[in-house]
């Protein structure tokens, strides 16, 4: 599995590009790729089509939620700005039954990691 975090910082046409044909080439050897972005319109086309699975978080801006609906319409008429944290919505293009075929809000574990990577510790539900 394959991590690009903050992808937006660094896509471009030519890297996706590069990225497309790694992708093509890569997932007949079982290789997974994730783009994490606040931008989804920064990924390119040829790459986001063969995004399979979407973990939506809050995403901030209606420029942000319109650039996720043209590139999924499953999406629209969902509200994604404001979503409290410990929740997201995931859709998948192929799930056991179609569960996730349309998106459906889910709870998620709460973050580990402080912005920079330092971790927290946890016990007993409380941060220390």
């Amino acid at each position: 599995m394959v991590f690009f975090d903050e992808a937006h910082e660094y896509m471009s046409e030519a890297f996706g590009e590069r990225m497309e044909a790694r992708i093509r080439l890569m997932r007949h050897e079982g290789t997974s790729y994730v783009f994490a972005s606040q931008d989804v319109q920064s990924i390119p086309s040829g790459v986001s089509r063969f995004l399979g699975t979407r973990f939506v978080f809050d995403l901030g801006t209606r420029d942000n939620v319109q650039g996720l609906e043209q590139v999924a319409p499953e999406f629209r008429g969902y509200r994604l700005t404001g979503i409290q944290p410990g929740r997201c919505y995931v859709q998948a293009t192929a799930s056991i039954g179609n569960l996730f075929s349309r998106p459906r809000e889910i709870r998620v574990r709460p973050r580990a990691t402080q912005h920079g990577g330092r971790s927290q510790i946890f016990t007993e539900g409380h941060e220390q």
